[in-house]
């Protein structure tokens, strides 16, 4: 079986489930909660309506990056058979990067116009959660694309 075909979409889903515990989690981590989701819906919708509209936004993304992550791999010339560790260590990596991106984007796009305001910008510890979640969510991914195919 192709690693285009049902790996990347479980992937994406699972990875996804995975970060959004760790970011519901955070607390027990001692670390700040965010609430991204519901911040980035405000700019589009009232705070009820967004989070049904931005949670299902927030799991289509995840699986088309999960795809994006997979195509890194089939793209980019890696050692003929690259070990499942190799593997899981570049998606955490590659979740670090897209979650320092998309920490920039929601910083430009989403603080401006959110109703939902913060004050002041990023602390220290809301910084490492962010990237917490982003690095599970691209190990989650490593893990399924690198293991799951395979165990069949």
């Amino acid at each position: 079986m192709s690693l285009w075909t049902i790996y990347p979409f479980l992937a994406g889903l699972l990875g996804v489930v995975t970060m959004s515990l760790v970011l519901r989690e955070e607390r027990w981590m001692h670390l700040p909660e965010l609430h991204f989701i519901s911040r980035l819906g405000s700019v589009f919708h009232s705070k009820d309506e967004s989070q049904i509209s931005m949670k299902a936004l927030h799991f289509l993304m995840g699986v088309i990056f999960a795809y994006l992550y997979t195509a890194l791999f089939l793209i980019v010339p890696t050692p003929s058979e690259p070990s499942a560790v190799l593997i899981v260590i570049t998606c955490a990596l590659i979740g670090v990067t897209h979650g320092i991106l998309a920490m920039m984007m929601m910083t430009v796009l989403v603080e401006e116009d959110a109703p939902i305001k913060r004050e002041g910008g990023f602390q220290p510890a809301e910084i490492m959660s962010f990237m917490l979640a982003y690095a599970v969510y691209g190990a989650t991914i490593g893990l399924v694309i690198g293991i799951v195919p395979g165990l069949f």
